[in-house]
């Protein structure tokens, strides 16, 4: 095809990733994905780069050889996939294509560096420290004040993010993260088991997703995240547009921005986590790229913005403008399925009062009768989630209520059967 632009991705992901592939190929562009294997659905890919993804020297060496041995350019580099983001920045550095500097991500991807840096900035930052193998207990925590927040420097997904009250347990939680984090199906692409403590953050946790442009602001959405499950910090739903004041909306995001301009971000979908509260927006953390699981379908349900579309056009350079509705197009509320022990699935039961009613954005159910399911520490499974939507933010909230307690899980828990059922 004349003229087609030619994009680089960086990790096809697992398959509820093949979505962002098939916009990609929608959008007409030719693919050619960078990953360990072949592990996509083929036609979903126009070549491929087979390389050692732990290593930043392999993966530019074998994406090098590709094009001295082909003829074609890239136009492009990207990536959906969290822990391929170093390297694709890496890779954007090495092509001089728009992107993200590989030292603000190497900064931003690592939780302690993160901390360091907003410091440095005289950015809100709680008080943090270091937690290794090594660590004298008594030492880290000396000037914090608990309670204290431990989480892996390089971890996702909240995994093995555990609020603790007092020195006892922090060492409890210590031991506990490093007898299964290895385990975890994530670790293996962490350059680093080791772990951050900070000062736990009060107030409304939000998701600011951003999309930057020779750094100016394009486009941006604030999401309500409900209250976690705590100690370990399980994420339970969320709600597009946020009912918070447009005030502190306000100041959210310019705090985020004034983040991501101390860091030299410029280009690129940002996914930024923070909090408000008495003390005004704090950052939890930053994700440079798309929002997983359900971003992608709240933000273009809800605004009608693309953020596959213009991840890719940031890429490429094609510059673009955003008119964002002054009103949103409907709004959305989600929870996700919990399980509240570790069992096998014995059992999944979804009325058609569920499935065919009317205020029924989406239901996915991820695992299967059989499957086992664990709950923190040894893992964090969740059953699937559910998404209502409204001509209102009460409308999708009373209308989820209602489906979200008549789906119900049989958990055989090896002593006993019970039923799970959410209200």
């Amino acid at each position: 095809m004349k003229n087609q632009k030619h994009l680089l991705i960086v990790r096809s992901g697992y398959p509820s990733k093949e979505f962002v592939l098939k916009k990609l190929r929608a959008l007409g562009y030719f693919l050619i994905v960078l990953d360990e294997t072949i592990s996509c659905p083929t036609e979903l890919v126009d070549d491929w780069v087979i390389a050692d993804m732990s290593s930043e020297k392999a993966c530019l060496k074998a994406v090098k050889h590709y094009l001295k041995d082909n003829n074609h350019k890239i136009d492009g580099v990207l990536t959906f996939w969290e822990e391929a983001v170093l390297i694709t920045a890496k890779l954007a550095d090495s092509l001089n294509l728009p992107g993200i500097p590989f030292k603000s991500a190497e900064i931003i991807k690592n939780k302690f560096s993160f901390r360091e840096a907003c410091s440095a900035f005289n950015l809100p930052s709680p008080k943090h420290a270091m937690l290794q193998i090594d660590s004298n207990f008594s030492d880290v925590v000396k000037g914090l004040n608990f309670p204290l927040v431990v989480k892996p420097i390089y971890g996702a997904a909240s995994a093995f993010v555990v609020r603790v009250n007092n020195l006892r347990e922090l060492k409890k939680a210590f031991v506990s993260i490093n007898k299964y984090i290895k385990s975890f199906w994530l670790t293996p692409e962490w350059k680093s088991v080791d772990l951050l403590v900070e000062e736990y953050i009060e107030g409304q946790e939000v998701d600011i997703d951003i999309i930057l442009q020779d750094g100016k602001l394009k486009f941006h959405s604030v999401t309500d995240n409900f209250q976690t499950h705590e100690p370990f910090f399980v994420e339970t739903g969320q709600a597009l547009p946020s009912r918070l004041a447009d005030t502190k909306q306000q100041e959210l995001v310019e705090m985020a921005m004034t983040v991501l301009k101390s860091l030299n971000v410029t280009d690129a979908i940002v996914h930024f986590e923070a909090k408000t509260g008495l003390n005004g927006p704090v950052p939890i953390e930053v994700n440079l790229r798309m929002g997983g699981d359900e971003v992608y379908s709240f933000i273009k349900t809800v605004w009608g913005i693309d953020f596959i579309e213009y991840a890719a056009k940031i890429a490429i350079g094609d510059h673009f403008t955003i008119k964002k509705p002054t009103h949103p197009l409907t709004h959305l509320e989600g929870r996700y399925f919990l399980p509240n022990e570790t069992g096998r699935i014995a059992n999944i039961t979804i009325p058609r009062s569920v499935t065919q009613n009317p205020h029924l954005f989406e239901l996915k159910v991820c695992k299967n009768i059989g499957d086992e399911i664990k709950i923190p520490p040894q893992d964090f499974d969740y059953f699937g989630w559910i998404t209502a939507q409204g001509n209102s933010s009460e409308e999708a909230h009373i209308s989820l209520n209602r489906m979200f307690s008549r789906v119900k899980f049989a958990l055989d828990l090896y002593e006993r059967p019970t039923i799970q059922t959410y209200i």
